[in-house]
């Protein structure tokens, strides 16, 4: 029998894998048809240790280590619950996310309009498909960040499709006169990628390998599971990056991300104070950061102060880069690392007064997806291995990928 055999009552067992700024986690899930939820049946994450490096290279290579690490556990522990759960099951998906700043998410809208009614047919929607995808080779052919990370195309897909102004889930055999694609290229590290590649041929050689960059499957899944939330800004703080990815009434439509995160303002500062690297993340996630703070001489302060400001104006930046004419959504859906969510909060807060002159209106992903199941992960806050496998659940109908 193969060990990667599918069951036959319906239900899916796929295995997760994750690949943060700075952690990576990987999870043994199933998925039954008429189930509101997922079931985590094993899960582990691990992070990458804290410490001054080079270059960007060097953080993505210390992430690896950790999955690797992890996927020993599995071998082991994660095979046994995995039994244990359902003698006969057996995984058939190895879905991989990628979060920033090892992944980029492009989107392009594309149009095309006729003065006669027209019927939409597979062939139009693959030109419009492959006008984007031209579109989005050609913009980054000369981006120094590209050549700089050896990026390379993950996944391409068609989020979303509008007929003569309209939303509509199933084009096909439609008549109309004007058509909108909303384009996705999810492009990650191709050192990243030729590690899943590896993984995929050593370890789960039946399953299909899937590769997301987790900007569009968080968008996914706040689109499928938390609808209310329509016309927001996803701010996903991770510990190297920062990324903000805009929806307007449930599309994703922007992606942008700033490689600074809750690791890069530890490390500054450590430079700062003169405390190791540990103790600055620790304050970072302190209730009490001012009167941390405080116990410096004022000169210290003021440098912790500008620190600071330097993080909010990169937020200011992100905030104020939407990809159209529109300001950023004062709805914001927040991912942070662990227990930062005030301090986050905070600066975020700060830089949408300056930068849109309004304050948002904040909500944390826990808080949003605390009406579901999976209690164990919504109680370790791993947000991001929870969104992952509701993504997973859903079936990924939220876009139609290109193969």
């Amino acid at each position: 029998m193969s060990l990667f055999a599918s069951t036959t009552n319906g239900e899916r067992y796929g295995v997760l894998i994750e690949i943060g700024s700075g952690s990576a986690s990987v999870a043994i899930v199933s998925s039954k048809p008429h189930s509101d939820s997922p079931d985590i049946i094993w899960s582990k994450r691990e992070t990458a240790a804290l410490r001054n490096v080079d270059n960007l290279k060097e953080s993505s290579k210390s992430v690896l280590t950790a999955l690797i690490n992890i996927l020993l556990d599995f071998e082991t522990n994660g095979q046994l619950a995995l039994s244990q759960h359902a003698p006969k099951a057996r995984i058939t998906t190895m879905q991989c996310t990628v979060a920033a700043p090892w992944s980029y998410t492009v989107t392009k809208k594309i149009h095309y309009e006729s003065d006669h009614t027209f019927t939409v047919g597979q062939e139009l929607l693959d030109k419009l498909a492959k006008k984007a995808t031209t579109q989005t080779e050609e913009a980054l052919a000369e981006s120094k960040v590209v050549t700089d990370l050896g990026l390379e195309t993950a996944s391409k897909a068609t989020m979303h499709t509008f007929l003569n102004g309209y939303s509509v889930q199933t084009p096909l055999g439609k008549e109309a006169k004007k058509i909108s694609l909303v384009h996705t290229s999810m492009m990650v590290h191709s050192y990243i990628l030729d590690t899943l590649r590896d993984l995929q041929k050593k370890m789960f050689k039946s399953a299909v390998l899937e590769v997301y960059t987790y900007a569009s499957v968080f968008s996914c899944v706040v689109r499928d599971v938390i609808p209310k939330h329509k016309n927001v800004a996803l701010i996903d703080v991770t510990y190297e990056a920062t990324e903000i990815s805009v929806l307007r009434e449930g599309v994703l439509s922007y992606v942008t991300h700033t490689p600074f995160g809750l690791y890069s303002l530890a490390r500054e500062l450590s430079a700062i104070t003169g405390d190791p690297l540990t103790e600055s993340l620790r304050h970072l996630y302190s209730e009490n950061i001012e009167e941390y703070v405080s116990t410096f001489k004022k000169e210290k302060q003021r440098e912790i102060e500008q620190l600071f400001s330097s993080y909010i104006a990169r937020l200011q930046e992100l905030l104020l880069e939407t990809g159209d004419e529109l300001a950023a959504p004062r709805q914001m859906l927040i991912h942070s690392a662990k227990n930062t969510g005030s301090l986050i909060s905070e600066f975020i807060t700060m830089a949408s007064k300056q930068a849109l002159k309004m304050s948002p209106v904040i909500t944390d992903v826990n808080e949003a997806l605390s009406s579901f199941s999976a209690e164990e992960l919504v109680a370790k806050r791993d947000q991001s291995l929870l969104i992952s496998a509701f993504f997973y659940h859903t079936g990924n109908h939220c876009f139609t990928i290109e193969h």
